[in-house]
């Protein structure tokens, strides 16, 4: 009697089943984690692989919004203005636990918030802050990228990230003076 073939599964239906993104199944795959087969241009994960990888991770707990998020290495790759180095520790939270707006939210909009409370406080230089800025919005479009559906914007992104996660904007109508600096009111629109 021929004994029957295991179930294999495609990478899609493998993330379907670990609740992940189809990239994050493909990177346990890559990293060894996850036993996969290639064939032709596919890989196909056996069932009792997958089963097998579920019982020995531990579940993950969800992150509450910028609690176990550290964004100071992020930080110090932005004011060097090191892209690559950027693009890695994001990656490496893709990875994670992190969808990609949450790596927006959690990740980089801290750091940059922080750098441009740096630059407010005279620590940093405005071109540092720039470099910093520059390579951010390189990691932005290359995490645009991580998104399955095309996204209608109306507005520019970093005003949308903004807005979305709360943190609040400056609004360049009125700008109040303080300690002989112009600084621009910080009303949420």
């Amino acid at each position: 009697m021929v004994s029957p073939r295991p179930k294999t599964l495609t990478i899609q239906e493998t993330a379907e089943q670990l609740n992940v993104h189809y990239m994050t199944a493909y990177r346990y795959i890559r990293q060894g984690q996850l036993p996969a087969s290639r064939q032709g241009t596919q890989w196909l994960v056996r069932q009792a692989d997958l089963d097998a990888m579920r019982k020995l991770s531990v579940p993950k707990k969800r992150r509450s919004r910028h609690t176990d998020v550290d964004h100071g290495p992020l930080e110090r790759t932005l004011l060097a203005g090191d892209s690559a180095g950027a693009w890695w520790l994001v990656q490496s939270q893709l990875g994670g636990a992190l969808t990609p707006s949450e790596v927006l939210t959690e990740l980089v909009v801290p750091a940059l918030t922080s750098i441009g409370d740096r630059w407010l406080n005279g620590d940093i230089s405005v071109a540092e802050e720039h470099r910093s800025t520059a390579v951010a919005l390189r990691i932005i479009g290359r995490l645009g990228l991580q998104w399955d559906a095309p996204v209608k914007i109306e507005e520019p992104l970093p005003l949308l990230l903004l807005r979305e996660t709360g943190t609040g904007f400056p609004s360049l109508s009125s700008p109040t003076s303080y300690s002989g600096k112009v600084l621009l009111s910080s009303n949420s629109c």
